[in-house]
């Protein structure tokens, strides 16, 4: 294992001898649950690596060759910075195409239940593109591939220590899981980091419950006639996804929106309105697009509202989220306090439409009043 700190693997022997008596008890934390060896520390053996737990750098991926060009990374034991007990594993990797994994094979389940808690202590320092993903193989008895969630837990930016939770649905046929502490997974850039302390538990839970998306941008300030309509409007591109949670910046406020399109094209305007309160009736409308050659008729624009839904993140994972999924004829609408809402304007041009600049109005009405 190699490390700056010891780089004589004697000097192992010799520090496992003098604290045998404290590694007894952590052997006996250790094994409370199903993973063997959880926090990296026990090394009975004494052969420089923690037991149960193997590492990989050269080949870790299918597609990996003996030709690559793969950097070892720095990896060793941490007895200098660890959340608990004397010492986790800490991995450093500078460049974009390398990864390291730490692997634990044939971890029984704890118990019979349909959801279990993955969780685990993290550090991070210089995320630059990599990640920590902490990933749950699924197996048969006879070790058969059912499935696996190489996300259960993904940390990719600078943390001090903190603990990470995932739950995660095993096939009905799993036997055991197959642990997975994978560094730059997908192999996007350096970092450097610690893990310590995994735990496995059975849970209670019949199903996974959808997972809270939290935008931590801070909401600007906003004016007093706006605290006493309830709600802001803000720009929102078409290529952005406004979630419930998403909060606008001071530059989106109060947007003059335009758009680009030619006869014959479909545009979307879109923009969003964020609740300070509680507000029902909330609604918009535009009217007609005026140019200097006339007005496009009034059936060129659809007006919608988006409606979200608990969907699926991913075809292969078991987490849920509320998401932006259908844009619906306008309508009005309740929307809680702290919220966002997204709205979806279809402009179709006509074919025969003159070129130059058009205007509208929209307008956005809830049940403290407008805003244009």
């Amino acid at each position: 294992m190699r490390t700056s700190r010891y780089p004589d693997r004697c000097v192992w022997r010799i520090a496992a001898l003098i604290c045998m008596m404290g590694a007894l008890c952590v052997v006996a934390h250790a094994q409370n649950g199903p993973i063997a060896n959880p926090g990296f520390e026990i090394d009975a053996d004494g052969d420089a690596m923690p037991d149960n737990w193997t590492f990989a750098w050269q080949r870790t991926q299918s597609r990996d060759t003996d030709d690559m060009d793969r950097q070892e990374p720095d990896w060793a034991w941490d007895d200098q910075d660890f959340h608990s007990g004397r010492r986790p594993v800490r991995v450093g990797v500078e460049r974009p195409q390398d990864d390291g994994v730490w692997s634990q094979e044939r971890v029984p389940l704890p118990g019979e239940a349909k959801i279990y808690r993955l969780s685990a202590w993290v550090k991070v320092e210089n995320a630059d593109g990599g990640g920590v993903h902490i990933a749950a193989v699924y197996q048969g008895e006879d070790g058969k591939w059912l499935g696996a969630d190489y996300d259960a837990i993904y940390v990719a930016e600078d943390t001090d220590w903190r603990r990470f939770v995932a739950l995660i649905a095993s096939p009905p046929e799993t036997h055991h899981l197959r642990l997975r502490v994978w560094i730059n997974f997908r192999r996007k850039g350096p970092i450097t980091a610690w893990v310590d302390d995994l735990a496995l538990e059975a849970t209670e839970l019949a199903e996974i419950p959808p997972l809270t998306h939290v935008d931590q941008t801070p909401m600007p300030e906003v004016s007093a006639a706006d605290n006493e309509r309830g709600f802001v409007a803000f720009a929102a591109n078409y290529l952005d996804v406004v979630m419930p949670a998403t909060v606008p910046t001071a530059e989106q406020l109060d947007p003059t929106l335009r758009i680009i399109a030619t006869p014959g094209e479909r545009e979307p305007i879109s923009f969003a309105v964020r609740t300070l309160r509680d507000v029902s009736g909330l609604s918009a409308e535009m009217t007609p697009l005026v140019g200097e050659q006339g007005a496009l008729p009034d059936d060129a624009v659809e007006p919608g509202v988006v409606r979200c839904m608990v969907r699926k993140m991913h075809p292969r994972s078991s987490y849920m989220l509320l998401v932006p999924t259908f844009i619906e004829p306008m309508r009005p609408v309740t929307v809680p306090a702290e919220t966002s809402q997204w709205f979806w304007f279809t402009v179709r041009v006509p074919e025969d439409a003159a070129p130059g600049t058009y205007r509208a109005t929209i307008t956005v009405t809830g049940d403290g009043g407008s805003v244009e």
